[in-house]
């Protein structure tokens, strides 16, 4: 496993605990939707580069991934991404929220929308 900053690690001191709990909260990966203790569980931040710090307590832009799918995963576009958080937290899809964290107004929904239906469909085959 890669080594963490030493600034991830001032961050995570913070934000960690938050996240642990938010883990055990979903309590399973929402790519694949197995269950899993959050010991086994990433959180990942779908916001990168400069909006990732603030992103890190931010429900409407983190994942919860087992460590294998979040290899799969994390190279994937912010659209797919949040498509995977609008299928598997509806109550926690917020584009609107994620635009004004981020300072950009894409994707947009029908890109979102585009990629719902995408995954739909891997996932029934």
């Amino acid at each position: 496993m890669r080594r963490v900053s030493k600034r991830r690690a001032e961050l995570m001191k913070d934000v960690g605990p938050w996240r642990e709990d938010f883990k055990s909260e979903v309590g399973r990966c929402e790519f694949c939707l197995q269950k899993a203790s959050a010991d086994f569980l990433d959180a990942d931040e779908v916001a990168r580069g400069c909006c990732r710090k603030i992103a890190l307590q931010a429900r409407y832009a983190i994942l919860i991934l087992h460590r294998h799918c979040h290899r799969h995963v994390q190279n994937w576009s912010r659209a797919k991404r949040l498509a995977i958080l609008k299928l598997a937290r509806p109550e926690d899809y917020d584009l609107e929220a994620f635009w004004k964290l981020t300072r950009r107004n894409w994707p947009d929904q029908e890109d979102v929308d585009r990629e719902v239906e995408s995954l739909l469909k891997e996932r029934l085959q």
